[in-house]
């Protein structure tokens, strides 16, 4: 008598624990390009990144070897999704977002990276996951157009081909993820590739291992300086990329790919004002101008329309019983 309610509210109940995981997740990611930011002045990229990835690595790693046959079970049902997912995840978004952060302020990538939910609708259009709807397409342009602003008239600095070089750099980091984030959700879906512990370790073991090519002085120098062990290792590493990659997983599992990419809109409005507050980065009025289409184009691209329940009639109602 009750099994029909319980079976709607569970699905519901899903996706709002999943949504209210994304808020701690968007908290962990936005502080870390100030950080990332402030680990540069010390590291080289490459370092910076295997530092970061070190410790999550080694977790990822003993985990894997327990479950070493669920992990080879895993590579024979979908091998070329797992292992591009970890590339992509992990290799490829790091790298472009680290790299690029050498030239552009922690402020104008995180509103670079908030454009992932717009390639995330893009690709998921292009592999059918979703419709392609006129209005999502307006936002997009928007978003792109304040994207646009922000680089070229609130970067505070030359726009020239050095500054541009970067900043392209950083694009590579959302377009990524958004691969990743499509490659991931058709894996958890199946039943047989739906485990996201596993998948999560694996993306961060395999997709961590070009990072020890970038091993250099100023990594070893790193190990002297409490300041950065605290914050690259410890919270880029484990809270910002280990519990933020485990709840990007959890909550994909349980909403659809654009609600979850829908938190990155929060990410650079918490990333400047930690930039502000640690790292004096300043605000100009174009910079707010153009983020504010960014924000404006991509909430556009994320708003669902509202579907209106059907009253069933009479007859509906009889049959039910």
């Amino acid at each position: 008598m009750n099994t029909t309610p319980t079976t709607k509210t569970r699905p519901a109940a899903g996706r709002a624990t999943a949504l209210l995981v994304m808020v701690g997740v968007t908290l962990a990611w936005s502080g870390a390009f100030a950080a990332l930011k402030f680990g540069l002045g010390s590291l080289s990229p490459g370092a910076a990144l295997l530092l970061r990835f070190l410790p999550v690595w080694l977790i990822s790693g003993v985990y894997l070897l327990g479950r070493r046959r669920e992990l080879a079970a895993l590579l024979r049902a979908a091998p070329v999704k797992v292992l591009a997912a970890c590339t992509l995840g992990t290799a490829g978004y790091h790298m472009f977002l680290t790299f690029g952060l050498q030239g552009v302020t922690s402020a104008a990538s995180s509103l670079i990276v908030a454009c992932g939910s717009l390639f995330t609708y893009l690709i998921s259009v292009s592999v059918k996951l979703e419709k392609p709807v006129a209005r999502r397409f307006i936002g997009i342009l928007v978003a792109l157009g304040g994207l646009f602003v922000v680089l070229r008239y609130g970067s505070g600095g030359e726009f020239d081909a050095g500054y541009l070089g970067y900043a392209l750099l950083v694009v590579g980091a959302p377009l990524s993820w958004s691969s990743y984030t499509v490659l991931t959700k058709s894996i958890l879906t199946d039943d047989k590739t739906g485990d996201i512990n596993l998948l999560t370790a694996a993306t961060f073991f395999f997709g961590s291992l070009p990072f020890f090519f970038f091993i250099d002085d100023t990594f070893w120098r790193a190990f002297t300086a409490p300041t950065t062990l605290l914050l690259v290792p410890g919270y880029l590493g484990l809270a910002a990329s280990l519990l933020g990659y485990l709840g990007w997983n959890w909550s994909l599992k349980r909403a659809h790919p654009s609600q979850v990419a829908a938190f990155l809109t929060l990410v650079p409005v918490l990333a400047h004002l930690w930039g502000y507050l640690f790292l004096g980065e300043t605000l100009t009025w174009m910079a707010a101008l153009g983020g504010g289409l960014v924000l404006t184009g991509v909430t556009v691209v994320n708003l669902r329309k509202r579907r209106t329940r059907r009253t069933p009639a009479p007859a509906d109602v009889e049959g039910t019983r």
